[in-house]
């Protein structure tokens, strides 16, 4: 996830928030190299701690939810 729309610096990996719920705010359609458009998407998690730009195909609609919950180990889908 990157801090601003500019997509320089990049602030939080999506790969450490697979269970937290994300609302998106806005939308903006970048033109890369190749001259292809890509949609990346503002988002901001459900208690506000964690927000940032994100590619749109790295999104799932949906809530978060926990699928499993044994040994204190949580799963999620």
């Amino acid at each position: 996830m990157y801090s601003s729309n500019r997509l320089t610096k990049m602030v939080h990996n999506g790969a450490n928030y697979r269970g937290t719920t994300f609302y998106t705010y806005r939308q903006a359609q970048v033109t890369r190299s190749n001259k292809k458009t890509t949609a990346y998407v503002y988002i901001r998690s459900a208690n506000g701690r964690v927000a940032g730009w994100i590619w749109k195909g790295y999104l799932k609609a949906g809530k978060a939810t926990v699928t499993n919950v044994s040994n204190k180990k949580v799963t999620f889908r």
